[in-house]
């Protein structure tokens, strides 16, 4: 018994901090492995997320370049009405002032 309170009294702060050492090993690897899990799982699920939204994005600018072509040709098609109007419309001054 006296061996314990000798060792007690003179490395009792290093006994003490080696067991909470000890401790915290087990415990904090233990805690970090589950948080590695979970963050493996959120990573995995914000890659597949990304790659849905890269495909929506895809079929979007897929999409909008259509219709951009279509309002190209829309517009070609009203100049062209356009500057046969203008073209009639001068015609038609030029008949006033012949006549």
């Amino acid at each position: 018994m006296e061996i314990f309170k000798f060792i007690l009294t003179n490395y009792g702060p290093v006994v003490a901090s080696v067991f909470l050492m000890v401790y915290l090993c087990f415990f904090v690897k233990k805690a970090v492995n589950g948080n590695e899990k979970k963050l493996k799982d959120d990573i995995s699920t914000l890659i597949r997320e990304n790659a849905e939204l890269k495909k929506a994005l895809k079929e979007n600018q897929k999409l909008m370049n259509e219709g951009v072509q279509k309002l190209n040709t829309k517009v070609e098609e009203l100049n062209e009405q356009l500057d046969h109007i203008c073209e009639v419309g001068e015609e038609d001054v030029r008949d006033n002032e012949e006549s």
